[in-house]
C-alpha cells in the first residue's frame, strides 16, 4: 500500500469486492467503497502512507478464510488513525488467495501503543 503499486495491489484485490470503513465517532456513518474505487484512489496520491498489523488471527476453510488484526495507519510517518481489520479472502482456480471483502473501524482518539513499536520516517 505504502510504495502505491496499483498493480502489486490489484493481484490481491478481487475488483467486484467491497471495504466497509465504521467510523468510531457516531454521528459519521459507515462508508463502503468498491475494491476497483480504492485501488483508483490509491494510485492518484503521492502523500505517502503506512498501514501496519499484528497479531492476526487467520481462520481457513476450503476456499475461503478470515484474517483479523488490530492495525495502526500513518500519513507522513505520522500516526494518523488505528482500529481492527477484517479481512476475507477467496482463494481462486490457480490456488491465489484475494481480498474479495474488509471491514475495518477507524477511530483518531484512544488508539493503543503499537507492538511494532514507534514508525520511524518510513
Amino acid at each position: 500500500m505504502g510504495e502505491r503499486d496499483s498493480a502489486e495491489m490489484t493481484a490481491l484485490l478481487i475488483p467486484d469486492g467491497i471495504f466497509h470503513a465504521a467510523f468510531e465517532e457516531q454521528t459519521k456513518p459507515a462508508q463502503a467503497i468498491t475494491l476497483a474505487n480504492y485501488l483508483s484512489s490509491i494510485g492518484r496520491s503521492t502523500t505517502p502512507i503506512r498501514e501496519r498489523m499484528w497479531n492476526p488471527v487467520v481462520r481457513v476453510d476450503g476456499r475461503i478464510a478470515t484474517l483479523t488484526a488490530p492495525y495502526d495507519f500513518h500519513v507522513n510517518a505520522s500516526p494518523s488513525h488505528c482500529g481492527v481489520d477484517i479481512l476475507t479472502f477467496e482463494r481462486n482456480e490457480v490456488q491465489e488467495w484475494r481480498i474479495s471483502v474488509g471491514v475495518f473501524t477507524m477511530r483518531n482518539t484512544n488508539c493503543p501503543a503499537s507492538v511494532l513499536g514507534y514508525l520511524e520516517g518510513k
